[in-house]
């Protein structure tokens, strides 16, 4: 899982959407770049379940893992306690102790999401997102059978990215068509 994160996030680095210091970069302003993205995978997740689509789950959590691994990757302690946190989840996933309807888990998932952008960053916010984020895989799981592993959606959505050309607009990368 470690190799993993940190080609995801060479990725970033390759196409300047991490924080490095370059002149004119400015730190906040590509976190919040990177969590409004998040929201937007968090978004394609609600598409999955309207769609009834397992694919679509793993897709979106994958590339929602993708923009918050990217967007915490420009601060160096958010990023360290945010790999933990997922290399332990996907060692140890949560069960879902309690059974929640998908409208809760998505609602408290896209909250939590949204304070990435609110909120000076902190790991406390990437941890609130990645454990809202494991109860949706979790629910996926009840619903679809396999049981499917945060590097199994991390590892689907690198492949989708690893060869992607395009540009840099606002902070957030904008695949070729």
């Amino acid at each position: 899982m470690k190799n993993l994160i940190e080609k995801v996030k060479q990725w970033g680095l390759d196409r300047d959407i991490v924080y490095t210091g370059k002149d004119g970069q400015d730190k906040l302003e590509m976190m919040e770049a990177q969590a409004r993205y998040t929201l937007k995978e968090v978004n394609e997740i609600s598409d999955a379940y309207a769609n009834d689509s397992l694919e679509e789950f793993i897709d979106g959590i994958g590339d929602t893992l993708v923009t918050m691994l990217v967007g915490s990757a420009s601060d160096e302690r958010i990023s360290s306690c945010f790999e933990v946190m997922v290399c332990n989840l996907n060692d140890n996933p949560h069960a879902c102790l309690e059974k929640k309807d998908f409208k809760d888990l998505y609602v408290n998932l896209w909250s939590s999401a949204y304070s990435l952008i609110h909120v000076k960053p902190h790991e406390s916010e990437y941890q609130l997102v990645l454990h809202d984020l494991d109860r949706v895989l979790n629910y996926v799981n009840s619903q679809y059978g396999p049981k499917h592993t945060l590097k199994d959606c991390l590892t689907h959505a690198y492949n989708e990215i690893k060869d992607r050309k395009g540009k840099v607009v606002n902070g957030q990368f904008i695949k070729e068509e």
